[in-house]
């Protein structure tokens, strides 16, 4: 079995029992809901985006506008998972207190 991402244990066959048993409509319910590696890195799921649009455009029987179409709105979400500030340090109020 293929993984999706090397860092993570999804593999490409949950995708598609997504589709066919859980209802997965689209690569954000894959990536967020049943996978949750949008949650867990960003930058993972939109490695892992690609093959997961080719095998539910398979699934579902997506043309390629569709299938464009899901990866742009897909794009969209994940874009909107980053962090402000993602990629340096930024220092949270009271985060010495943590640390201590």
């Amino acid at each position: 079995m293929r993984r999706l991402h090397p860092h993570f244990p999804h593999v490409e066959a949950e995708v598609a029992f997504a589709c066919r048993h859980e209802f997965a409509q689209t690569p954000i319910d894959v990536l967020a809901q049943r996978t949750r590696l949008s949650f867990l890195d960003v930058t993972a799921a939109r490695a892992a985006l690609p093959r997961v649009m080719e095998i539910m455009a398979l699934e579902k029987g997506w043309d390629a506008e569709q299938a464009r179409d899901e990866s742009e709105r897909c794009e969209t979400y994940l874009d909107s998972m980053l962090m402000p500030g993602a990629g340096r340090a930024v220092k949270h109020p009271g985060a010495e207190v943590l640390a201590a």
